[in-house]
């Protein structure tokens, strides 16, 4: 009986086979044709980038922001508590001259991916805003992004204000309701925990941003806590994220790594401040190392609107907001070609 069956679909393989050969039978459908333009989010219709099995696909350089806390540059460059900073400093440029926004905290992240304050001057938890930031540039552009945020309960956790050493005032993405409230946006606000995982695999994005908490970027954890050893637990988490970094995949894909702070110690406005007003939030380090980053000093006059504006111009995109100053100019460690 199994071999009967056998031949009869034999047979029937045969017959289908004689009438493709002789062109008869319906015509396939052809498939429908890909819709022109960059993938969109049907929900908010504008542009999202592209995953691949590979990682993401890069255009230009590969940037990497580290976003420390509360020190003037004079208490970190040539400390002895920070050796790994230093490391980065003499493996790199250092922007001798670069200004904070204003004190306190939360209006210079917003100033970083935004081009503005837009109006915060307070480390307010329930404040928002509704301003086109850096990730409304690269989805348009299909470019991959991802913040990578230690401490961050889960990935998005939005409305928390504050977990352990986690604090939302350090995490800007969850003051713009265009990101949260998107499900394929919020999902790139991670744990910093992936990142490691991220690295290792070939998977860090385009733009990858880092908050350390509270332990972990010189503000501390305690007001009565020594200052060298916040500056000491920080240094050390760098040292990590850099070694990391650098061990990895992505480290030759023209990575450039920008360790910067939020502000200078002190809460006075206007103390070192530079930009014609725009930044005056204090004298702090920032540091660009990669391996195609040439090593030395950078005596420019910069602050967060330009550090914003060389991320733009690296990729290829317009400047948001005060980027576009002419006041803001370019940081050739960051922006230039290579």
């Amino acid at each position: 009986m199994l071999l009967t069956r056998a031949r009869r679909i034999l047979s029937a393989v045969a017959v289908l086979t004689a009438v493709a050969a002789c062109g008869g039978g319906p015509t396939p459908s052809p498939a429908p044709a890909a819709a022109s333009g960059p993938p969109t989010d049907a929900g908010r219709g504008s542009p999202i980038p592209a995953a691949t099995a590979a990682g993401p696909a890069l255009h230009g350089p590969r940037i990497v922001l580290v976003i420390e806390e509360n020190h003037s540059l004079d208490q970190v460059v040539g400390s002895p508590s920070a050796p790994a900073l230093n490391r980065l400093v003499s493996n790199g440029t250092l922007l001798s001259q670069f200004y904070a926004t204003r004190h306190p905290s939360l209006p210079n992240y917003i100033a970083l991916l935004a081009g503005d304050t837009y109006g915060i001057v307070t480390d307010c938890g329930d404040c928002s805003v509704s301003q086109p930031t850096l990730v409304d540039q690269l989805e348009h552009a299909q470019l991959s992004w991802r913040a990578y945020l230690q401490g961050l309960p889960s990935a998005c956790a939005a409305n928390v204000r504050n977990a352990g050493a986690y604090a939302k005032k350090h995490n800007p993405f969850a003051y713009f309701p265009a990101i949260t409230a998107d499900p394929s946006r919020c999902r790139n606000l991670v744990p910093f925990d992936q990142f490691a995982d991220d690295a290792r695999s070939g998977r860090l994005p385009q733009v990858v941003w880092v908050t350390p908490d509270l332990a972990h970027d010189m503000h501390g954890l305690d007001v009565g806590e020594p200052n060298a050893g916040r500056i000491t637990a920080a240094d050390t988490f760098l040292g990590e994220l850099y070694d990391t970094l650098q061990s990895s995949p992505a480290w030759q894909d023209d990575t450039r790594m920008v360790v910067t702070w939020d502000e200078g110690a002190g809460g006075q406005q206007g103390d070192h401040g530079c930009c014609e007003g725009a930044a005056v939030g204090g004298h702090v380090a920032t540091v660009v190392v990669g391996p195609r980053v040439p090593h030395g000093t950078d005596g420019g006059v910069y602050d967060h609107y330009a550090l914003l504006r060389s991320v733009e111009t690296a990729l290829g995109l317009p400047y948001l907001a005060h980027a576009a100053d002419a006041v803001s100019k370019d940081i050739p460690a960051v922006s230039a070609a290579r």
